[in-house]
Formats: structure tokens, C-alpha cells, sequence
């Protein structure tokens, strides 16, 4: 086991690398559509995603109604959060989903960062 543990750090430094260097490119890619960004663009994205996640249509999902009601887990919520950096383009809080529980909040505390 001592002699795969070389190996293995030398892979998961280079995994690291490359998702720290994804990232990157993704968010200067990401930074001149924040301009076209509007409130409905993002509440329109982000029911379609929370439907995504969920496996429900996307006009079952209330903008206004707690996503932990849909049944949203930690581990979407996290997943929502990765997906919102590269949507937007900047940084986006892991907490986000607890923080603001509501599609209208998350989206009301985003154009404000955006603006």
C-alpha cells in the first residue's frame, strides 16, 4: 500500500490542477455574460435546474416556496451551488441554497452581487 501512495497524490495533485484550472477559464468565460443576466434569466435557470435535480417538471416548482420543502438534500444544494458559480461567474457561497432558502432570494442576493 506504501508504494500506490506516491502514485495516488501525484494523480490527485493533477486532478486538483486541472478542476482549479477549469475553474478558471469557466469563470472568465462566464464574466461577460454577466451582463446579459437578468432576474428572470436566473430564476428561469434556476427552476430548471432545482426540476433537474429533483426529476420534476420545472413548472411544478414555486419561486417563492422553501426548496428543502421539494426535498432538496445537502448534496444538491452543493451540487446547485458548483452550477451557479459557472452560470454566473462568480463565487457562490456553499451555504447559498440554507442562507437563502427561496429560488426568489437566491436570485434577489445574486443580482445584487451582480450588480
Amino acid at each position: 500500500m506504501v508504494s500506490i501512495l506516491p502514485s495516488f497524490l501525484l494523480v490527485l495533485q493533477t486532478l486538483i490542477t486541472n478542476y482549479n484550472n477549469s475553474k478558471n477559464t469557466n469563470t472568465n468565460m462566464n464574466i461577460q455574460s454577466q451582463q446579459q443576466i437578468n432576474s428572470d434569466t436566473l430564476s428561469d435557470w434556476l427552476v430548471n435546474r432545482v426540476g433537474f435535480y429533483l426529476s420534476k417538471d420545472a413548472s411544478e416548482i414555486e419561486t417563492s416556496q422553501p426548496l428543502a420543502e421539494y426535498g432538496l438534500d445537502s448534496v444538491y444544494a452543493i451540487s446547485l451551488c458548483g452550477d451557479l458559480e459557472e452560470f454566473v461567474g462568480i463565487p457562490v457561497e456553499p451555504t447559498l441554497a440554507w442562507d437563502y432558502p427561496t429560488i426568489d432570494a437566491i436570485v434577489e442576493f445574486l443580482m445584487e452581487e451582480l450588480a
